[in-house]
């Protein structure tokens, strides 16, 4: 159930988005996850497009048109859109199908649904064939339609000759001068100190930046430079921060990190409303 739920869109750092949606076609974004996600998310919501929208994280099975295909279509119900007919995949269904045909059959069945996010936490060969698949989607349906295939990790480069539009990941000097224009509580100098310490990693730079804002106030102003490299640096803000948090919170931490993402309705029992697992899980809707 988890991998057709969508994340919240954005609402931690308001600067954070480092790119701008285009309108129609297949769009292949690269990013990492804790940043990627919730970026696309706050994208469509802005352009009041996510509630047109089917959000799918892929599985191993889904390598088989056939099983992307009704996975789709689940996703498509569970998140409330039409669904004009059920989509077998048992021991009735076409022992193959194309692209091409999977395409024609997500057009006819899924009435309401304008969007389609595919999210692949590791690109290996299924992720072509998904990218197959949406663009053959689009290909049966009117201009205005769009499909979103989000790696986290690099875009292989047969991958990208499929797509009308590649947005890679912007770097982190790019990251650095989008945080100093946005209202984040960040000092410039200590921004410049965290740097060098998460080199080009772009997520762990809105990550700690978001424990600093939500967790520990004083954490990034508190770091040294001189003392702790790369990988330290993370255990010691892990060390700092995670003293402070609630029975409750370790609970719903512990559960959220089986899937990657957090939700409420995953920890038993559910911890108060106000528990916010930033910096470490990034939220889901419903």
């Amino acid at each position: 159930m988890c991998r057709v739920l969508r994340p919240l869109a954005g609402e931690s750092l308001q600067s954070r988005s480092s790119f701008s949606l285009p309108s129609d076609g297949l769009a292949l974004i690269a990013g990492p996850q804790s940043v990627a996600s919730e970026d696309v998310a706050k994208e469509l919501a802005s352009q009041g497009a996510l509630d047109a929208t089917v959000w799918l994280r892929l599985d191993a099975l889904d390598s088989d048109p056939r099983c992307l295909l009704e996975s789709l279509v689940r996703a498509a119900r569970h998140a409330g859109h039409e669904v004009l007919e059920d989509v077998a995949i048992g021991d009735d269904a076409p022992d193959a199908l194309s692209h091409e045909q999977v395409g024609r059959r997500l057009a006819q069945v899924l009435s309401t649904a304008r969007v389609l996010v595919v999210e692949d936490d590791l690109a290996t060969d299924r992720s072509a064939q998904a990218v197959r698949t949406l663009a053959a989607w689009l290909r049966d349906l009117e201009p205005g339609a769009r499909a979103i295939y989000l790696c986290h990790g690099s875009l292989r480069r047969r991958i990208k000759r499929i797509a009308d539009h590649v947005l890679e990941d912007m770097g982190i000097v790019e990251s650095v001068a989008a945080l100093m224009q946005g209202e984040n509580g960040c000092h410039a100098e200590d921004l410049a100190r965290l740097v060098p310490l998460v080199k080009d990693d772009r997520a762990i730079l809105y990550d700690i930046i978001d424990a600093a804002r939500l967790r520990d106030h004083e954490l990034l102003s508190d770091l040294n430079v001189r003392k702790f490299r790369y990988r330290s640096l993370l255990e010691r803000i892990n060390d700092r921060i995670l003293p402070t948090v609630t029975p409750a919170e370790l609970l719903a931490l512990s559960t959220a990190t089986r899937t990657g993402y957090w939700h409420r309705d995953l920890s038993d029992p559910a911890p108060p409303p106000e528990i916010i697992l930033r910096p470490w899980m990034v939220a889901l809707e419903e």
